[in-house]
């Protein structure tokens, strides 16, 4: 009988770890892609979409350039959130820095613009170059985690003509949401809490483990049968 009780404790036991395992390194995932890829215009406006399956209230954005060769002159707001408010919209024109970040009280999945940029080309005697999201961007879901990201960039190619005329971007969800310029922005996201599984989790396997040294010291303890 002993026996059979403490191969039952290794099963449950055995379970419940993988269980809490699993539970810890499912993410949800996302991707982000630019419209166009490429440009070749002294001004051009370029679309960052996002495509997320889990619902998602926010994003902290991290974009890199050469300030050498392209100024990026506007950020704004796309539709992937119906009114979202901007936390920080900074743009470091000096070491090539932006760093745009939104929430919405709505969560929202599925996929869309998240932000317009406004892409100024400022020489033309270069190869290539490129404005991309650095790995410090992230998206946060409902309950304040990140979400397992796919980054992306835009290749800047030397344009035909840098006298274009000067593009101003409107944001898609309107004009009444204000605007806050902070510099250094730390994103702050909530805390998820402590899951209920998790605690029942480790009060099982503490069991187990009780349970599995007091029945392995019975058995050793038992009597054999001499027949």
């Amino acid at each position: 009988m002993t026996k059979k009780i403490f191969i039952f404790w290794l099963i449950i036991l055995s379970l419940t770890l993988t269980k809490l395992f699993n539970s810890k390194t499912a993410f949800a995932k996302a991707s982000f892609t630019f419209v166009p890829e490429s440009v070749n215009t002294a001004i051009s406006e370029v679309e960052l979409r996002l495509k997320v399956t889990e619902e998602v209230v926010g994003g902290d954005l991290d974009f890199t350039f050469d300030p050498k060769i392209v100024q990026i002159q506007e950020v704004v707001p796309g539709d992937f959130w119906e009114t979202p408010q901007i936390i920080t919209n900074f743009i470091d024109k000096e070491k090539g820095l932006v760093n745009f970040s939104l929430y919405s009280q709505t969560s929202k999945s599925g996929e869309g613009s998240l932000a317009r940029i406004k892409i100024r080309i400022i020489k033309n005697n270069f190869t290539s170059s490129n404005l991309k999201l650095e790995s410090s961007t992230l998206i946060a879901n409902s309950q304040g985690k990140k979400v397992t990201l796919t980054l992306g960039q835009v290749q800047i190619l030397p344009p035909q003509n840098l006298t274009a005329a000067p593009l101003s971007l409107a944001p898609t969800w309107g004009t009444s949401q204000p605007t806050i310029i902070v510099e250094n922005f730390p994103v702050k996201t909530t805390s998820a809490g402590f899951p209920f599984f998790k605690i029942l989790a480790i009060a099982l396997i503490v069991l187990g483990l009780t349970l599995i040294i007091v029945f392995g010291f019975l058995w050793k303890k038992t009597p054999k049968n001499v027949e």
